[in-house]
């Protein structure tokens, strides 16, 4: 079975309603299992075929971007708690896979998805490699906020690398997305549309605020298109996880 990266969240507090939890990473290959003998809330994010083309110019950069396992198979979540919320799973792997398909072509030149292992020679045209990673996830459901609708925070880390796994820049960047309950039929439907919404201001976001991330803008001013093929290609083999 793939392993999947998971976030399990607990109560700690009234921030947020109840649903600010502090986050700790686990990697279980069960999960599943024990959710569906549980009668749990299993949400399979519906991937995100749809999105407005970005108004910009596509950056003169030469992108390698790196999908780690975890990312790929990412689930969030939550056990049962004291409010009676059922234990419920948001499986966001292909989902947020499927979104930045979309929206990194329109951000750069030319883009390149690496595999692990990847020889040096086959990477030694790009300029940069791009790491993304989720390191937090909440939501929120009628049951546990005043409002009827449901919420869903994402906060996300990206990584700039240099071909030698260096860090070119590093920040984080939250999405949020909500969806009333109003016309839904069941709490899977409100929960998988509100962690779309909340993708798609990601993609945004992300197309809005590369440039505006002020080591990638110093990176942009002094050091595309200064490096000879020749240096590229010496680097050796690099882990980017």
């Amino acid at each position: 079975m793939r392993s999947t990266q998971t976030i399990r969240k607990e109560k700690t507090g009234p921030a947020r309603g109840t649903i600010s939890r502090m986050c700790r990473l686990i990697f279980t290959g069960t999960a599943f299992a024990c959710l569906a003998a549980c009668g749990a809330t299993e949400v399979q994010v519906a991937p995100v075929f749809e999105f407005p083309t970005p108004l910009v110019e596509p950056l003169p950069v030469h992108m390698g971007v790196y999908y780690s396992e975890n990312f790929r198979n990412f689930t969030y979540y939550e056990s049962k708690d004291a409010q009676g919320i059922d234990d419920t799973s948001i499986q966001m792997g292909e989902a947020q896979i499927s979104l930045f398909e979309k929206i990194l072509p329109s951000v750069f030149d030319q883009v390149q998805v690496l595999q692990r292992g990847e020889s040096a020679s086959s990477r030694a045209h790009l300029d940069a490699v791009l790491v993304p990673q989720i390191i937090d996830v909440e939501y929120s459901v009628p049951q546990t906020n005043k409002a009827k609708i449901y919420e869903v925070w994402i906060k996300y880390k990206f990584d700039l690398l240099a071909l030698d796994g260096s860090s070119i820049a590093s920040w984080t960047m939250p999405a949020y997305g909500k969806t009333p309950t109003a016309l839904l039929k069941s709490s899977k439907e409100a929960i998988n549309l509100a962690s779309v919404m909340a993708l798609r201001d990601c993609g945004a976001a992300f197309v809005t605020g590369f440039t505006r991330v002020p080591e990638v803008a110093q990176w942009l001013d002094t050091s595309i298109g200064n490096a000879a093929p020749a240096d590229r290609i010496k680097q050796e083999e690099v882990s980017y996880e």
